[in-house]
């Protein structure tokens, strides 16, 4: 089975999984019961995000302790899920909830940001929108992509993107790590630098969505368990939620240069 660069999506996890006999009609896992999965999922993100923006916006003083508070709930349920995959058809939703929250709360602060530019409108709102259509839009791309066979998750396609993926994570960390010793990390934040290793970013997250249905699919033809599609839909969901904050964030450096 594929590897995969998303560490919730991994071959161990759905290997552990497999009853290695033909389980009864219903019970096993599907591409369409993962996609309706994916999409209840969504609509509980989508509707957690506009709650987190509403509280943020009527109180600034919240976006805090939403962000920290859904950050960290949403690290140990996926924690959980990792260990505990016939959890997910409870954790995921919690999970998509959490998320929902922390989205819309940086989304409020994106938009607050660009309010009077020209992405962000008069109200700031129009980077945000522009991120989502966007993240949609790349979404879909990357699936009729992967299912004319254009792209293929092949093993060296599998190994270069892990290996840029872990590249992405290392950098991150390096740059936090010199913002503690006072040391000057504008330049990956603005200008061209900063817009380029946004660009790129964007790139290898739009990547990983290729690998991501590579493995669901491989999951659906690999006699998995039902609770699966809630898994499976959880990790595309990482993998979107990734997607759509390089997006908002690659917009916002471009909203500073206009």
């Amino acid at each position: 089975m594929l590897g995969s660069s998303n560490p919730t999506l991994t071959p161990e996890v759905f290997q552990a999984n497999t009853y290695g006999r033909q389980l009864e009609a219903g019970k096993s896992m599907t591409i369409q019961g993962t996609i309706n999965v994916s999409l209840i999922l969504g609509a509980i993100c989508a509707a957690c995000a506009i709650i987190g923006w509403g509280l943020v916006s009527n109180n600034k003083a919240l976006l805090t302790p939403i962000w920290l508070g859904s950050g960290i709930g949403g690290l140990v349920i996926s924690l959980l899920l990792y260990f505990k995959p016939n959890f997910a058809p409870y954790g995921a939703p919690v999970y998509a909830a959490l998320q929902g929250l922390f989205v819309g709360g940086i989304s409020l602060l994106y938009a607050e940001m660009s309010k009077g530019t020209k992405l962000g409108g008069s109200t700031g709102q129009g980077i945000v929108l522009q991120a989502g259509i966007l993240t949609f839009g790349v979404l879909f791309g990357m699936l009729f992509l992967y299912k004319a066979n254009i792209i293929r998750a092949t093993g060296k396609f599998v190994a270069g993107v892990l290996a840029a993926t872990i590249g992405v994570g290392v950098f991150f960390l390096g740059l936090m790590l010199m913002r503690l010793l006072g040391m000057d990390t504008s330049w990956a934040s603005s200008g061209i630098i900063g817009i380029g290793i946004s660009a790129v970013v964007v790139v290898i997250a739009s990547m990983n969505l290729i690998i991501d249905f590579a493995v669901i699919e491989e999951g659906a033809e690999s006699n998995q368990p039902k609770y699966m599609e809630w898994y499976a839909a959880f990790g595309l969901m990482v993998t979107v939620i990734w997607l759509y904050l390089s997006i908002l964030r690659l917009l916002s450096m471009l909203n500073k240069r206009d």
